[in-house]
């Protein structure tokens, strides 16, 4: 049977290794999420079970297969005595349903998502992300100033002669935007 705790390897990223301690249960409150949000819960789909922000494990847990989508879904719930006495109840239901109990929904692979949005919130991820950021401006800056998305031209010869010039284009743009903005500075 496969951990709880293990994280599928994707062969595109090498931000697996910095994945955040099983152990200590991740500060959902401090990072914004109300339990609204089916992340402030800990879902354990293997055991079949889930547990409210307030601690309180579900009492039922469904599994849905919907034929048409080849989706599955697995539906837990808490038992209306565990929902009224809780102080985060205004949060977490609905006000206009009186008598009403909690419950959640959720995907196949939401425990996979809740653990890869816990290392998106970990420092060293976040620090190795920083060089994303200028490398996504610069490329939406190609594609959509320049035209990088579509090529005039048939094969890679080509094609990479335009990419180069694109590049150029964008450094020299880049270089003059600069030249003019130290010019207007000294004066």
């Amino acid at each position: 049977m496969q951990s709880v705790y293990r994280i599928p390897a994707c062969p595109q990223t090498q931000f697996v290794r910095f994945r955040a301690d099983p152990s200590i249960p991740p500060n959902l409150f401090a990072s914004g999420l109300t339990p609204r949000y089916p992340d402030s819960f800990v879902v354990d789909i293997p055991n079949r079970t889930a547990v409210c922000p307030h601690g309180k494990t579900s009492c039922e847990c469904d599994r849905i297969a919907e034929s048409g989508r080849q989706a599955v879904y697995y539906y837990f719930a808490w038992s209306k005595s565990d929902c009224c006495g809780c102080p985060l109840a205004d949060q977490c239901l609905a006000k206009r349903k009186p008598d009403q109990r909690r419950t959640l929904q959720v995907g196949e692979k939401h425990m996979i998502v809740q653990q890869r949005r816990q290392l998106c919130r970990s420092p060293e991820y976040q620090r190795r992300m920083q060089r994303r950021n200028g490398i996504e401006g610069t490329q939406s800056e190609c594609v959509r100033g320049y035209g990088a998305r579509r090529c005039r031209y048939r094969g890679l010869a080509r094609t990479s002669l335009q990419m180069q010039f694109i590049g150029a284009a964008c450094n020299l743009r880049r270089w003059a935007n600069r030249r003019c903005w130290l010019a207007r500075r000294a004066v």
